[in-house]
């Protein structure tokens, strides 16, 4: 599901990409103006489950959930009963078991389908659940397809005011606080059985940023100490300046600071970020 976020724009640093830790686990990055953005990803659009997943012979992004993550997912979801046409996107279905229905919700949908989450489960995330291209005929069919669904679950894992450790997505998530370098990405979302980069497409894999920790044991991680990033603000009272250049001041993983090199260049300066701990 990719969001309305503008990206790039010389007002808004608004995006999201994923993360790999050193066990492999996926976390998904959302950050919101003042955010560092890994420089990787500049010039791109952030992205969700489209963006570590492969076409399947439908032509639909898929990846295939371990059974304990389709449990912890499907335990969630509710009769579609509850369903309603309030209902418009934010929505993952789960087919009912019969691959004629399959066919037919794919023929009706497909434009719609950001993410086959399991083939086994019948498990589609949804961008749009009403607003899509079919009959009045078709329309009137959607409820025979479906078996349960659950709605609501984007704006629930976003959610960075409570912390969730019974997320239903198989993703940490980490957040930036609105409009502020002072604050370190805080971790919203801890999933009981996490992603793992040997479940994406091993294409995929390679463009997955990578970092020396691991997100179980951090509740809030630092990105520009592990890979070089920009940042849209206006300069600081806590910059400084060393040598000619500017440092800005950020939170440290694991507690305290340090200062962080602007406007690095990569090819002249190397692919490490340059750091400057506090006392220097």
């Amino acid at each position: 599901m990719k969001t309305k976020k503008e990206f790039p724009a010389t007002h808004s640093m608004s995006t999201e990409w994923f993360v790999a830790d050193q066990d492999g686990n996926i976390a998904l990055f959302d950050f919101n103006e003042e955010g560092p953005v890994p420089e990787q990803i500049m010039g791109g659009e952030g992205g969700w489950l489209e963006d570590i997943s492969a076409p399947d012979e439908d032509g639909i992004n898929s990846l295939e959930l371990t059974d304990e993550q389709a449990a912890d997912m499907l335990k969630r979801f509710k009769p579609i009963s509850s369903l309603s046409k309030d209902n418009e996107y934010d929505c993952i279905v789960q087919l009912k078991d019969d691959e004629r229905v399959r066919k037919s919700f794919i023929a009706v949908f497909k434009k719609e389908i950001a993410c086959c989450l399991s083939r086994k489960e019948r498990i589609y995330l949804l961008n749009w659940f009403w607003d899509y291209e079919a009959s009045e005929e078709e329309t009137n069919k959607i409820i025979d397809f479906l078996k349960a669904t659950c709605i609501g679950f984007y704006q629930e894992y976003f959610d960075s005011e409570q912390l969730s450790d019974d997320s239903i997505y198989p993703l940490y998530c980490y957040i930036q606080p609105y409009a502020s370098n002072s604050e370190i990405p805080k971790r919203t979302a801890i999933p009981k059985h996490p992603l793992n980069v040997s479940q994406i497409p091993e294409e995929k894999r390679k463009e997955l940023i990578h970092v020396p920790v691991k997100f179980s044991e951090c509740p809030g991680l630092q990105i520009a100490q592990y890979v070089v990033c920009k940042s849209y603000y206006n300069c600081s009272s806590d910059d400084i300046e060393k040598g000619g250049r500017i440092y800005s001041r950020f939170p440290k993983t694991g507690g305290g600071f340090c200062y962080i090199l602007q406007d690095q260049d990569i090819e002249k300066d190397g692919e490490a970020p340059i750091i400057l701990d506090a006392e220097e």
